[in-house]
């Protein structure tokens, strides 16, 4: 009697657990959903770009998509290829067609300047005031610095604290003419160049438009800085 017990048990388990893998080819696997949207994004949206990273978003476990005889297609939900935040439309072109939208965070590296120590306002940076670190790029939406060069000698707008990511909208640059300064004002005009004394009327960085006296004339012009003392106007 107890052997025929055991027997009808091992049946019955048997049965059950056939029931389930059979409801369970009918579902198309989530996991491949999945991984169409991160082949996809990897492919359209990232593409070779070896510093960013794919995250691919949850799907609901009780979706239940009929399984798909077909490849499923993919394709971008709107115009959204300049944001970290998108979705990818995944379908199923069969003959129980479905489509699901699953959300993708793509997250870009790099190597960035951060402040080495505490930058206060006002004071040109030095190139031992900075290190270099990676980070995600993509909540900097005021740009980011990856050559040192490019940030030496700038000043900070505010105070930056220690580690803090240095942007574009933190700095200005330098100004290497203030306002009252005696310039030389160089005028080209062709092959002929004339230099005239002339006094600054603006603070001023080094490319940028400045106005200065022509002291000899009390004539105002427009010129662009050079380097500090020397602006050019072109006749």
């Amino acid at each position: 009697m107890r052997y025929k017990t055991r027997t009808f048990f091992g049946i019955t388990i048997s049965a059950a657990l056939l029931t389930t893998a059979a409801a369970a080819a009918e579902f198309q696997p989530l996991e491949e959903v999945r991984t169409s949207a991160r082949e996809f994004a990897t492919r359209q949206i990232a593409g070779v770009d070896k510093n960013s990273v794919v995250e691919i978003g949850h799907l609901d476990s009780r979706l239940g998509l009929p399984h798909c005889n077909r490849p499923l297609d993919a394709e971008l939900l709107g115009q959204q290829r300049s944001s970290p935040n998108i979705t990818v439309t995944i379908k199923c072109q069969s003959e129980r067609p479905w489509s699901v939208h699953v959300p993708v965070k793509i997250s870009s590296f790099a190597d960035i300047f951060v402040a080495a120590r505490p930058l206060p306002k006002g004071v040109a940076i030095q190139l031992s005031d900075l290190r270099q670190e990676r980070r995600e790029t993509s909540p900097l939406r005021n740009g980011y610095f990856e050559n040192a060069e490019t940030v030496v000698g700038r000043i900070p707008k505010r105070s930056l604290p220690m580690g803090a990511a240095v942007t574009p909208g933190d700095l200005e640059l330098s100004r290497i003419i203030q306002r009252g300064n005696k310039v030389t004002i160089i005028a080209n005009s062709g092959s002929i160049s004339v230099r005239m004394p002339g006094k600054a009327l603006d603070d001023a960085a080094a490319g940028e438009l400045i106005k200065v006296e022509n002291i000899a004339s009390k004539r105002v012009i427009e010129a662009v800085v050079l380097r500090p003392g020397v602006v050019e106007v072109q006749m």
